[in-house]
């Protein structure tokens, strides 16, 4: 058997596009959130509409826990109501980002493992 050692450079902190992310469920958000090692950082969500691309899914029965992806482009967006899709105080700014799988990710790395209103504005970067 042939064993090789495979590694992936992971952005965790000052998000751009191109680069490599974790997306994790956050119970508490129950959305998927960009794993962000800086505390005072903007929260950043993924996109709805990026679900399926990673395979991952909002219904309880066809949750991962986790997916990698890489950042396509990033939305600045503030909460303008009090009860948010993305559970966030009114006011507040966070981004949302849409992704994508990464080009040479090996399907044998899928995770498998676990059984949107608020106005926005973009962002010129």
């Amino acid at each position: 058997k042939q064993w090789y050692q495979r590694r992936v450079a992971i952005t965790a902190g000052q998000f751009q596009k191109g680069d490599t992310v974790f997306f994790y469920y956050d119970e508490a958000k129950t959305n998927y959130l960009v794993a962000n090692i800086s505390p005072n950082d903007y929260q950043y969500f993924l996109h709805p509409d990026n679900l399926g691309a990673l395979g991952l899914s909002l219904d309880p029965q066809n949750r991962k826990a986790w997916a990698i992806g890489v950042i396509k482009d990033k939305e600045f967006c503030q909460a303008r109501k009090v009860n948010n899709r993305f559970k966030v105080p009114e006011g507040r700014k966070f981004y949302r980002v849409y992704a994508q799988p990464r080009a040479n990710a090996d399907p044998g790395n899928a995770p498998g493992n676990a059984p949107t209103n608020s106005s926005s504005t973009r962002n010129p970067d």
